[in-house]
């Protein structure tokens, strides 16, 4: 890709079945390392950071309402899938996020090169991130 790296000391891998022959570990502790990310019944997320991150944007949503303030959604690359960060309509179709639903919302533009779905108020551009947000702003 260009000669980007993009990641580092990856484990190797059978290129067959893409099973690990070892797993990453923390160069502190030698426990597995893992990306901080949420999965699904994830009982070792570490939630703090998000915790502030989350204040925030709620304190942000508060403002929009209580200014009167319009808004519109950028998605990128979201997908289709109801599990996905995915608007609609002002309301995110996934409910593990408890994000509250955007009644001043003017419409979502969606940058997906793949997933394309008619719905109201919503201007689907078939682009991937990089190209999508180009034209937008070009």
């Amino acid at each position: 890709m260009n000669g980007v790296t993009i990641a580092e000391n990856l484990p190797e891998y059978n290129e067959d079945t893409l099973i690990a022959k070892s797993l990453p570990q923390c160069k502190f502790c030698k426990n597995m390392s893992r990306p901080n990310v949420s999965m699904f019944g994830d009982v070792e997320f570490y939630g703090k950071p998000y915790e502030h991150q989350r204040k925030r944007l709620d304190e942000w949503f508060t403002n929009i309402k209580k200014n009167n303030k319009k808004l519109v959604i950028l998605e990128i690359g979201c997908g289709i899938n109801p599990h996905s960060l995915r608007m609609s309509n002002g309301k995110m179709m996934s409910g593990e996020w408890k994000m509250p639903i955007f009644d001043n919302i003017i419409g979502t533009i969606r940058l997906n090169p793949n997933d394309e779905q008619e719905e109201i108020n919503t201007i689907h551009i078939s682009k991937g991130a990089k190209d999508g947000i180009h034209a937008l702003f070009m």
